[in-house]
């Protein structure tokens, strides 16, 4: 069968771990729905993993003209508030986006997965969850029954949210955190490495520590 030609927006890091995703997906488990040609990149015109550097962010609207695919990969920790704007300035068509769930992942068959997330290897999906469009769950992660995850979102490795959570968009969860039931964490807010969150964490904070405590806003950063 013929692969969808796929484009990657973002770079070093998350880009490369999609890219790699998709691989082991193509050699390791026959699933070639995908195959990657290139990257969209504004801060470097070298190769990554061997592969171009097709352009810059605003150029893409050639290359949803010629019917690519794309896997939106730009998660900087911190600088939330620009995440979905980014994503809604460069208008891709939802039935463009990829959505890219690694067959070492395991989604329960009640998880609702919107166009464009991205699902990284060992991630454990239970029952009810809803995981938001160009969300990225990374590896090893584990989110509980019945929470929401929404657009645009971070998950980092090794993270745990516990059941009925709720992530607003451009949520950024760093690695290894934990999340206890029913806490919620408004928008564009972040939870730092390692911490431990007890209650809801509002809009536009960055939180740290265990349990994790207010450091500072996200806005103007």
């Amino acid at each position: 069968m013929n692969s969808k030609k796929l484009i990657i927006i973002g770079g070093i890091g998350k880009g490369e771990q999609v890219l790699d995703c998709i691989n082991d997906n193509r050699t390791n488990f026959n699933d070639y729905e995908y195959e990657v040609v290139g990257f969209l990149n504004d801060y470097t015109s070298d190769l990554i993993c061997d592969l171009p550097i097709l352009g810059k962010l605003k150029e893409i609207s050639k290359f949803i003209e010629q019917g690519f695919y794309f896997a939106f990969a730009i998660h900087p920790i911190g600088k939330n508030q620009g995440i979905k704007p980014l994503l809604d300035k460069l208008n891709i068509p939802i039935n463009q986006l990829a959505t890219i769930i690694s067959k070492r992942a395991f989604l329960s068959s009640t998880a609702k997965i919107d166009q464009g997330a991205i699902i990284l290897a060992f991630a454990y999906i239970s029952l009810h969850v809803q995981i938001g469009s160009c969300s990225m769950i990374m590896a090893r992660t584990s989110v509980g029954h019945n929470t929401i995850v929404g657009t645009c979102c971070f998950v980092g490795t090794g993270s745990i949210l516990s059941s009925f959570v709720v992530l607003g968009h451009s949520v950024s969860i760093a690695i290894s955190c934990t999340i206890l039931e029913y806490c919620q964490i408004g928008n564009c807010s972040v939870l730092g490495a390692g911490g431990l969150l007890l209650k809801d964490l509002p809009e536009n904070s960055i939180y740290v520590g265990s349990p994790a405590k207010y450091l500072k806003n996200t806005q103007g950063l």
